[in-house]
């Protein structure tokens, strides 16, 4: 009963749209409630191009084996034949995941995931769901999943825009923030953040040369001059001097053509970028925390409310311009299990956060 309660309480809070968007974590949430655990201890392991035709082995087995559990009339024994390989590409088709027929990281996660953290994966999330969604009805926000690497743009009960990202790596995670768009930046230069700085440019103290030619980084003092930088300056000396690293603006620049200012004191924020083919790959935890944005120009046309043509022509000037914007609110979140085909896609835990 108590569980009901919560279930119909959270889509009386919720929009229209995000209700019947969440109703199937609902659904899948109480069906988990009453389904039993089998064989919990049947553990996958998986080299990191995952399990594919021709591989035998124990694992092989125990693949045979939860796939057999999942509904799919398979001999328990054996390697991992074409029977094996139509399975888990029927499998990976009703999570949305690409049909390859390969068991990677993401079909394995799926298909080893014990019931318990299934359930305790949803009720934390649908109790975060209620809390973003509720008051969000009427205005223009943003909500960032991390874990899921998408971007979500709503207006009103309307969700206007969908965009893959890229966020931080594992060792320089996304913050979750709760935050606002301040401006729009086109044609951006690129300061190196505090991270970046202090691992990268002096990852030991000292300057790395190489960093700093690779990234066509110009220095300036405190008065803002241009200054040659020493080959043996240190990170310290560069504080108490003040100077000051940046990258001019260029199709060569990280941050691409625009920049989406963030209110925050993390130095997070969302942009284009100069590398677009990694939107392309799987596993798209490759930043230092800032989130690259596949559809930077649809972002800002709504954004700014202005037609992408007209952003394009500004951005042709080729001057790094701030354009203000009514604050948008921005949220990042960490939920790891997604609506897909009125079934539910368990994400990989990249921060390992979920233990």
């Amino acid at each position: 009963m108590r569980v009901m309660f919560f279930v119909v309480s959270l889509l009386c809070l919720l929009s229209n749209a995000n209700a019947n968007e969440l109703s199937a974590l609902n659904d899948r949430y109480l069906d988990l409630l009453n389904t039993q655990e089998i064989d919990p201890e049947i553990k996958i392991q998986f080299k990191f191009k995952g399990l594919r035709l021709g591989d035998a082995g124990q694992n092989v087995v125990n693949l045979r084996q939860k796939l057999n559990q999942l509904g799919y009339d398979l001999p328990v024994q054996g390697a991992f034949d074409v029977a094996v390989e139509k399975a888990v590409k029927d499998y990976q088709r009703k999570l949305g995941i690409e049909a390859d027929g390969k068991a990677g990281p993401l079909t394995i996660r799926n298909i080893t995931l014990s019931v318990e953290k299934k359930r305790a994966i949803l009720e934390k999330q649908l109790k975060e769901m209620r809390d973003v969604f509720e008051g969000q009805s009427h205005q223009k926000f943003i909500l960032v999943n991390i874990p899921a690497y998408k971007l979500y743009a709503y207006e009103g009960d309307h969700l206007v825009l969908e965009s893959r990202i890229i966020v931080g790596r594992p060792d320089r995670p996304t913050a979750l923030l709760n935050t606002q768009i301040a401006s729009v930046i086109v044609n951006p230069t690129w300061t190196p953040p505090g991270t970046i700085l202090e691992k990268d440019l002096f990852p030991k103290g000292k300057i790395d040369l190489e960093f700093y030619k690779h990234h066509n980084l110009v220095s300036y003092d405190q008065d803002n001059n241009p200054i040659e930088i020493a080959e043996d300056v240190t990170l310290t000396a560069a504080k108490q001097q003040k100077i000051r690293f940046t990258q001019p603006a260029g199709k060569e620049n990280p941050l691409g053509r625009l920049k989406f200012q963030l209110l925050n004191s993390n130095d997070i924020y969302m942009h284009d970028t100069n590398s677009h083919g990694l939107f392309k790959a799987d596993n798209r935890s490759f930043s230092s925390g800032c989130i690259r944005v596949e559809k930077y120009l649809e972002l800002a046309s709504w954004v700014l409310d202005q037609p992408k043509e007209k952003i394009v022509k500004t951005i042709e000037k080729n001057q790094t311009i701030h354009l203000p914007v009514k604050k948008i609110p921005v949220k990042t979140v960490y939920w790891l299990a997604e609506n897909v085909n009125e079934d539910v896609l368990f994400h990989l835990d990249i921060y390992n956060y979920f233990k």
